[in-house]
């Protein structure tokens, strides 16, 4: 009898990006910059077209010297936009959850100060009673 081979199929995995992009396309609620246009009455959008529009710090007549300190400049760097638009990607923990990891850290502190309050108790003790007599 001939040894039949197995076909291994590894399914692809998927990155947290693709998550988040995949939920946010599922989600049909609007999104929170809408919620607060509305609520803000356009004022939004009127900050967000100041900081995009593009200004000139110095006008001067066309040449080489003019086209360098002419140059276009974005009030808003592409960094923040950019900043803004991950944390808009950020799967963000319940409150439940945020409580309970908050919980484990607060106990995860006290539990290693308690330690480094006992050792530094007995490295005391032991400087005074071996090194210092």
């Amino acid at each position: 009898m001939t040894k039949a081979k197995k076909l291994i199929v590894r399914r692809k995995v998927e990155t947290v990006r693709e998550r988040a992009d995949k939920k946010l396309a599922k989600s049909e609620r609007p999104s929170r910059h809408s919620k607060v246009s509305k609520v803000a009455g356009g004022s939004i959008s009127s900050v967000r077209s100041f900081l995009t529009k593009e200004y000139h710090p110095v006008k001067l007549p066309d040449s080489k010297v003019s086209r360098v300190l002419t140059k276009r400049r974005v009030v808003t760097p592409s960094y923040f936009k950019n900043s803004v638009s991950e944390v808009r990607k950020v799967e963000w923990p319940s409150r439940r959850q945020a409580l309970s990891l908050s919980l484990a850290v607060i106990v995860f502190s006290v539990v290693i100060a308690i330690f480094v309050q006992i050792l530094d108790y007995g490295l005391g003790k032991l400087f005074n009673e071996v090194i210092l007599k």
